[in-house]
């Protein structure tokens, strides 16, 4: 699985520009995160997981870059990374009068990892609503990280919601 992080202008078909010389390098895309929230001068960076479908890997991956640079869009960085998918879970209650830290370390001791966090909170008296997107690799079973969240929710006094993400 590569994962590759780019610079794109946020403009109309930008994402579409990116997409097309890794489909055509038999890149089969898994994953695709950009967030304008992150735009700086223009630009937005996109992450884009795919899996080559060919049998020289490293060929097609240079060519993928060639095309990119070619086009204008700056490669922030490239890596060989392990499959994995992702989870959502919410964690609702006084999420912040226990130790959020420890609530992110027990994830990951699972062998998962916290990909992104979202927070609602109005004061910290008051139940809070935190979203995170996990990634759990593909040789680590959906329960054992869903029943460290339980575990979490029980001894935290929290409300828990989960839903895997394809």
């Amino acid at each position: 699985m590569i994962e590759i992080e780019v610079q794109i202008p946020d403009s109309p078909g930008a994402l579409i520009k990116l997409i097309k010389p890794i489909s055509e390098n038999a890149g089969n895309i898994y994953t695709i995160l950009h967030s304008h929230k992150d735009k700086i001068k223009g630009n937005i960076p996109v992450l884009v997981r795919f899996e080559l479908i060919t049998k020289d890997k490293n060929t097609a991956l240079e060519k993928i870059k060639k095309e990119l640079n070619s086009l204008g869009f700056l490669i922030l960085k490239t890596a060989d990374v392990s499959p994995f998918h992702h989870m959502m879970a919410i964690l609702s209650g006084h999420v912040f009068r226990n130790n959020f830290e420890k609530i992110i370390l027990r994830i990951t001791k699972t062998g998962a990892k916290v990909h992104d966090i979202e927070v609602k909170i109005t004061s910290p008296e008051n139940i809070s609503n935190v979203k995170f997107l996990i990634e759990i690799p593909e040789d680590i079973e959906d329960k054992v990280v869903t029943r460290e969240l339980h575990k979490i929710s029980i001894d935290n006094d929290l409300f828990l919601l989960t839903e895997e993400i394809l």
